[in-house]
């Protein structure tokens, strides 16, 4: 049985390294369950999309707060065009009213064309330095001069730029002068261009019969709602495009003569709605107008950090679908993603409240697609490191558990060996023992007389306590020396207290002395 036990004992020391790898793969397998179980939950709480979230709501706000700034900013230069299109209409009719001609006739009087114009330019002027804007104009459905074939793509008016849009302090905006006579610009001390041009050319560029033919259709709306906004327009001869409000210009008796307004051009754009974004370098703002299927982004003007240069798409945006809450686009060149919102320009009686506008944020399709990317990956490394730490915490808790275990073993171990010494110290003694007494057995016992051995015995106390001492040192085997070193006596003393232990004994010798003994021991 203790056999049995020990052997169980080493079988189990010999698998101390299989138990340690199974508690550790159950640990493992204990810690791959629970991030299955947690993962699965993260996915149907929706909680792994947090990433995906954070960058919508990124885009979301950052898209919320610059359509606001952009409706702000277009309604009210569009409230300000209003105005200055009421006031020139009834300067312009007081000047008709004092040369004695009309709005109808004044194609026919072009010597006064350019007196009109002068008497507009300081209401262009004052608006310039007073507003957000790259500049004001005033076109007027006439022409100066007699062009050969094409009169009608000549219109007379006045265009007043500046170059720092954003400022409306009179001190320190200069202003510039693009398009009307040059005696006007030198009456008013202000510059001309290096492209200024005296008169407009809209060969290809329909928005100022567009205007005029809505205002003449619709002569009971008002002028605040007959405003309109271009998409951006280069003129003839320019190189900066911009965003062109339009009211027309109406007499009091319904004569629609021209048009006035002011510019948003593509540097106060780029100036006012760059997002900005320090996290996505890449991204820009469009406001441009939309169907169903486009984005015409080569009619806007674009704003963003990659846009500076003032290089615009020659392509439109074409629509393609939507992906991670982010609509997906395609030009000829390049694919974008991002988000858009509709801008409402215009009034429900305006007749150009169907003309769909929106502002539209993006990036390259492949920024978008690396970013969320990156959300799964910041997961499975969490997950890896999960893993590593939980296998690391399985070899200690093992090693920890299965040392206990060998402790008690090695306990259990030591005892049965203890146990079993024992056992062969008794055993080797009993073995002695059986020698000694066959060894006395088979002397010839019969040969000493009993009576000799009765007196032997009888006479043991009649020795002096030395004597006994020495006796006894005999009985337990000591040699002549090893008496003489134990008692501490020379040989001289040995021997007289050796004839006096014989003598009293009854013995003749020192073996006749160890026989009666062992015979002694033996009887007893």
């Amino acid at each position: 049985m203790r056999k049995n036990i020990l052997q169980y004992i080493k079988k189990m020391k010999t698998k101390e390294f299989t138990m340690q790898r199974r508690l550790v793969l159950f640990f493992v397998a204990l810690t791959f369950f629970l991030i299955i179980s947690f993962t699965a939950l993260l996915i149907l709480f929706g909680i792994t999309k947090k990433g995906t979230a954070s960058v919508n709501n990124y885009f979301n706000d950052k898209l919320n707060d610059i359509a606001k700034t952009v409706s702000n900013d277009f309604s009210q230069i569009s409230v300000q065009g209003i105005n200055l299109a009421e006031e020139i209409s009834d300067s312009c009719d007081n000047f008709f009213s004092a040369n004695n001609i009309s709005a109808r006739t004044l194609e026919n009087n072009r010597n006064l064309i350019e007196p009109l114009l002068s008497s507009q330019a300081q209401s262009l002027i004052n608006i310039v330095k007073n507003t957000s804007c790259g500049g004001a104009f005033i076109m007027l459905d006439s022409s100066l001069t007699k062009h050969s074939n094409d009169t009608e793509y000549y219109k007379s008016g006045i265009f007043i730029k500046k170059t720092q849009p954003t400022y409306t302090q009179s001190v320190g905006v200069k202003l510039h002068y693009l398009r009307g006579p040059a005696s006007i610009a030198r009456e008013n001390n202000i510059g001309l261009l290096g492209q200024w041009q005296m008169e407009f050319n809209i060969s290809g560029q329909d928005y100022f019969d567009y205007v005029m033919n809505t205002a003449r259709n619709n002569p009971d709306l008002p002028l605040s709602r007959l405003y309109y906004w271009t998409e951006c327009v280069t003129l003839k001869g320019n190189s900066e495009s911009g965003y062109l409000l339009c009211v027309p210009l109406r007499s009091y008796n319904g004569t629609v003569f021209g048009l006035c307004g002011i510019e948003i051009s593509d540097r106060m754009f780029k100036s006012l709605y760059s997002p900005n974004s320090d996290t996505y370098d890449n991204m820009f703002s469009v406001v441009a107008t939309y169907d169903s299927k486009k984005i015409y982004c080569s009619k806007s003007a674009i704003a963003g950090n990659s846009y500076h240069t003032g290089i615009r798409n020659s392509k439109d945006f074409l629509r393609l679908y939507v992906k991670d809450g982010f609509e997906r686009f395609s030009s000829s060149t390049n694919r974008y993603a991002g988000k858009s919102l509709d801008l409402n320009l215009y009034a429900d009686n305006s007749p150009y409240k169907n003309e769909k506008w929106c502002l539209a944020l993006l990036l390259p399709e492949t920024i978008i697609d690396e970013i969320f990317k990156e959300i799964p990956a910041h997961i499975s490394i969490i997950v890896f490191i999960i893993l590593i730490i939980s296998i690391i915490i399985s070899l200690f808790i093992g090693r920890r558990y299965l040392r206990q275990i060998n402790e008690a073993f090695d306990l259990y171990e030591e005892s049965f060996k203890k146990l079993n010494e024992e056992k062969e110290t008794a055993k080797n003694n009993l073995s002695m023992a059986q020698t000694m007494i066959t060894h006395i057995s088979d002397e010839k016992i019969p040969e000493i007389d009993k009576d000799d051995l009765d007196r032997f015995m009888e006479c043991l106390n009649t020795l002096t306590p030395k004597e006994t001492f020495i006796f006894n040192l005999y009985l337990e085997g000591k040699s002549t020396n090893e008496v003489l070193e134990t008692a501490n006596i020379n040989k001289n003393t040995l021997k007289y207290h050796n004839r006096n232990i014989y003598s009293k004994l009854g013995v003749s010798s020192k073996k006749q002395l160890l026989e009666y003994a062992t015979l002694m021991k033996y009887i007893k």
